[in-house]
């Protein structure tokens, strides 16, 4: 089982924040666990970095690990009807989740996150979640 890591995820591990999710991440690389990232999730997280060389060094991390896309305009498609579903049951969600999400469907991935909207997601999809 593939994991996409979300940048909820990862930002939280770049500056050392102390949670469940932070040291469940740290387990997975020390077990050289299968995970992987989605272009979206490389955007937001490198956006963040101030200093041009963490910047670098996080680059350098990240694109160690395989990065997903959505790979054909039907997956936007999917994405936007993610989000009506979601709409039509009163949840709101951002659009980007929406769009990872769909990454993680097209692609068999679990999705590790800590943002409330997959749970959302994932009640009118069958995105697959894991939370520690």
């Amino acid at each position: 089982m593939e994991i996409l890591v979300d940048s909820s995820v990862w930002i939280d591990f770049f500056n050392g924040v102390k949670g469940r999710e932070s040291a469940a991440l740290h387990k997975l690389l020390e077990a050289e666990s299968p995970l992987c990232i989605c272009d979206i999730v490389l955007t937001e997280v490198l956006q963040g970095f101030r200093k041009d060389n963490e910047f670098e060094l996080a680059k350098k991390h990240l694109l160690q690990f395989p990065v997903y896309t959505l790979a054909s305009p039907d997956g936007y498609v999917r994405a936007a009807e993610l989000y009506r579903k979601c709409k039509k049951k009163g949840l709101t969600v951002k659009t980007v989740d929406c769009l990872i999400a769909q990454t993680a469907i097209d692609h068999g991935l679990t999705l590790f996150h800590k943002d409330n909207d997959f749970n959302r997601i994932s009640g009118v999809s069958n995105l697959g979640t894991v939370r520690p």
